[in-house]
C-alpha cells in the first residue's frame, strides 16, 4: 500500500511505515525548556524542524505521569506561554508536531515550579506554606500535627501533643499564645540566618516569642517593651520594629548574621544592628525553645528560612513574590 504527503511544493510517495519514520524524523521537536515568568504563568520554547506539519500539540502534567493536551500552536511557532495556572505547582510539560490526526515522537518533557527559581537554589532551609495542604498534617478538628517542607527536604515542624497543636484555618495556621507551639529537628543551622514571614501577631504580652531557634534565645524573634514592638535577637539585640500592628498581615523580612542583622517589616527601610553570634540549629515557632513559657500568640502563612544572607536583589524578589501571592500591601 502507498500514500502521498504533500510536504511545501514536494509529494512523497513510499510504503505507509518508511513515509512516516523518514517524515517525522526530520519534525520531532527538541529542546523543550521551561521557565518561570510569575506565580500563575511559565514559558515554553522549544525547536521545531522541517516543514510541512500542520502545527505543535502542547501537553502538560502535574505528576510527570498523566499529561493531557491543554493548547496547540500554528505551524512555524515554538514558543507558548501557559496562563493563567496554579500557583507553587510543579507542572511537566512536552510537545509534538501533528499533521492531520498524524503525530511525531515527543520533545523531551521539561519542569518548573510556579515559585521563584532561587528559592530552589540550594539556600531554602525549609519553607513552610499553608496554601499547600499536602505539606500539612491534621486531625478533624484543623489541629496541625506536622507542617513539612515544601520542597521536600524532609526538615519539618511537628507536635506530637494534640493540646499544644496549632489551628489550621482559611487566613493561616494559628498558634494560641498558650501552649501551642511547634519545633524541628537540629538542622545544624548557623548564621547567616534569612527569614521571610507572611504572618500577624494576633495578641501582644512582653517577652513572647514569634519563633527561636533550639536553644533559648539563639535566633529569635520577640515581642518586647510596649505593643506592637518585637525585636530581633541571638545574644544580643540587633533591632526594634515597631510597626508591625497587631491583627494586620505583614511580610517581615529579617537576618541574624552577626553585626549585620536587620528586620524589616513590608517595604519599609531596614532596622539594622547586632543580634550577636548564636546559632539556631533549628526552628521553633510560637514559643521560646526549651522552656514551657513565652508562647506567641501568632499566625504564619508562609516561614522561609535561609542559609544565607540574601543580596537585595534576591529580597526584593522574594518579598514581591509574596506581596503578589498574598497581596499585603
Amino acid at each position: 500500500m502507498s500514500i502521498k504527503i504533500g510536504i511545501g511544493t514536494n509529494l512523497h510517495i513510499a510504503a505507509s511505515g518508511d513515509i512516516w519514520t523518514a517524515y517525522w524524523a526530520s519534525r520531532t521537536p527538541t529542546n523543550l525548556i521551561v521557565n518561570y515568568v510569575s506565580p500563575t504563568s511559565l514559558k515554553l520554547d522549544w525547536t521545531n524542524a522541517g516543514i510541512g506539519y500542520d502545527g505543535t500539540s502542547i501537553e502538560r502534567s502535574t505528576n510527570g505521569v498523566t499529561y493531557s493536551e491543554i493548547a496547540t500552536v500554528a505551524s512555524g511557532i515554538v514558543t507558548y506561554t501557559n496562563s493563567p495556572i496554579t500557583a507553587d505547582t510543579r507542572y511537566y510539560y512536552r510537545v509534538r508536531c501533528y499533521k492531520g490526526t498524524n503525530y511525531s515522537p515527543y520533545s523531551n518533557i521539561d519542569d518548573e515550579w510556579t515559585m521563584l527559581p532561587v528559592l530552589r537554589d540550594g539556600n531554602t532551609m525549609t519553607w513552610l506554606d499553608f496554601t499547600n495542604l499536602s505539606t500539612i498534617t491534621k486531625d478533624g478538628g484543623n489541629l496541625v500535627s506536622r507542617w513539612n517542607d515544601k520542597l521536600g527536604s524532609g526538615r519539618d515542624m511537628f507536635q506530637i501533643t494534640g493540646s499544644q497543636q496549632p489551628l489550621y484555618s482559611a487566613s493561616g495556621i494559628a498558634f494560641d499564645g498558650v501552649d501551642n507551639w511547634m519545633q524541628s529537628a537540629n538542622w545544624g543551622l548557623v548564621q547567616p540566618e534569612m527569614f521571610y514571614i507572611v504572618g500577624r501577631q494576633l495578641s501582644w504580652s512582653n517577652g513572647e516569642y514569634i519563633f527561636d531557634g533550639l536553644t533559648n534565645d539563639y535566633g529569635a524573634i520577640v515581642q518586647t517593651n510596649t505593643t506592637p514592638r518585637v525585636y530581633l535577637y541571638a545574644g544580643g539585640v540587633a533591632a526594634t520594629l515597631t510597626t508591625w500592628s497587631l491583627s494586620n498581615f505583614a511580610i517581615i523580612r529579617a537576618c541574624i548574621n552577626g553585626a549585620n542583622s536587620f528586620i524589616r517589616k513590608n517595604g519599609d527601610a531596614a532596622l539594622t544592628g547586632n543580634a550577636g553570634v548564636r546559632n539556631m540549629g533549628g526552628l521553633t515557632l510560637a514559643r521560646i525553645a526549651t522552656l514551657a513559657a513565652a508562647y506567641g500568640n501568632i499566625e504564619f502563612k508562609e516561614f522561609i528560612l535561609r542559609k544565607t544572607a540574601d543580596d537585595a536583589a534576591t529580597q526584593t524578589l522574594i518579598v514581591n513574590y509574596l506581596n503578589a501571592k498574598y497581596t499585603i500591601y
